[in-house]
């Protein structure tokens, strides 16, 4: 069990990018500050994203089976009352998001709270590279909430922070897969 802890510190270490590597003061203000402005929208903002994510990325429906089912044409539909069922998803998505961005000027906390997100993400069989295709609703989503206030240079500290925080979820996925690993090698785990 212990050179599992090893692997996840080697990782930390030479895989990734310190927050401050990434991004300028300028931008976590850009960040913060638009956070700001939407902060009463997140929620909306949730929905916009998650939306328009099954929208452009149809299957990713299959990750949601309690706002989908089959149409009368075989196909997958979203359920009628989607907005009621997926406001809790996304609002939680988004306050999380929400969250990690009132900690960028305290990374190491910024960086527990996306790891955490990527173990929930682990648990749940989510990949990281699905987390990825997120980026194109989420820009749509901010775009669509901020309107003008969502500049070019606000859409590039946002594209960072997102990006980031899809890296330091990773860790938290490898971690806990690793764990899991670990546990299972060593017969510390349950019924499998």
């Amino acid at each position: 069990m212990g050179s599992s802890h090893g692997h996840c510190n080697k990782l930390r270490e030479n895989s990734f990018s310190k927050l401050e590597e990434e991004l300028d003061d300028r931008q976590k203000v850009l960040t913060q500050e638009t956070l700001e402005l939407m902060r009463e929208y997140l929620s909306d903002l949730g929905i916009v994203v998650f939306l328009r994510f099954f929208e452009i990325e149809p299957r990713m429906k299959l990750l949601f089976p309690k706002i989908v089912h089959l149409d009368s044409d075989n196909k997958l539909a979203i359920e009628p009352d989607v907005h009621r069922v997926l406001r809790i998803h996304a609002a939680s998505v988004m306050y999380s998001l929400g969250a990690a961005v009132e900690c960028l000027d305290q990374a190491e906390l910024f960086g527990v709270i996306a790891e955490d997100i990527g173990k929930l993400h682990a648990d749940r069989h989510i990949k990281i590279n699905t987390i990825h295709r997120l980026w194109p609703s989420l820009n749509y989503g901010l775009k669509q909430i901020l309107g003008d206030s969502y500049t070019k240079d606000v859409a590039k500290a946002w594209r960072k922070v997102f990006y980031y925080i899809c890296r330091r979820m990773e860790q938290g996925m490898a971690g806990k897969i690793s764990s899991e690993s670990s546990d299972r090698s060593s017969g510390e785990s349950g019924n499998y």
